[in-house]
Order: C-alpha cells, then structure tokens, then sequence
C-alpha cells in the first residue's frame, strides 16, 4: 500500500469485518462490461462470511473450471487466501489482494464486487 500511495492518491481504507468484504467479486462486472463490451472469459472469487473462498475461471470455450478453495484472512491492508490441502497445482501463486478504495464511490473492494 505504501508503493501504491506514493504513485496515486488513496484513500484511508476503513476498519472492515469479514462480513462487510465477503462477497462475490469479478473481472467481468457489469459496471466494466458498458465500459468496454462484452466479455468472453472472466474470473470470480467468492468470499465467504465463514472465511472460506471459491475462485472460479469461465470463457466462452472451455468449461467453467474452480481453480482454487480455501480460507482467507484481513490482514492490514490485504484479503490472504491460503489454498486447501488438496489444491496441489501452482503452489508459488500469490494469493494477496490489497485492499484499495474506488475513488468517488461508494467504498468496496477493487477487483469489481458484483451487485
């Protein structure tokens, strides 16, 4: 965050629950899609009020596919996604997300939490 605010102002994120992040978040938003179009692939990451999470990978060929499950955690300014032991595929991935503010909006996370 501290790289982030010496390039862009940001906003002070306030002190958030688990129950006021958890939700369905996307690349392929509607607010985005009248921006730029249609889209033909996306990705979802579901948190869960009970700290679990989903991703989940879609396009208009291949198959809907889960590509990752586990738990998550707040620290600071982060959303920590640690995989389930039976996640065995890209081990090195980084599961951080900082939390960013959307300027002149009402806040919720970046990565376009879904109505």
């Amino acid at each position: 965050m501290a790289r982030l605010r010496s390039k862009l102002a940001v906003d002070p994120i306030p002190v958030l629950t688990k129950d006021a992040i958890a939700g369905h978040f996307t690349t392929s938003s509607e607010e985005l899609g009248r921006r730029v179009g249609p889209f033909l692939g996306g990705d979802d990451l579901y948190l869960f009020p009970d700290a679990a999470y989903l991703y989940h990978v879609w396009s208009d060929i291949p198959p809907a596919t889960i590509r990752d499950n586990g738990v998550w955690v707040i620290l600071g300014d982060e959303i920590v996604l640690t995989p389930d032991s039976d996640i065995i595929w890209n081990p090195g991935a980084d599961r951080r997300y900082v939390l960013v503010p959307r300027p002149k909006k009402a806040w919720r996370p970046d990565f376009y939490k879904s109505e």
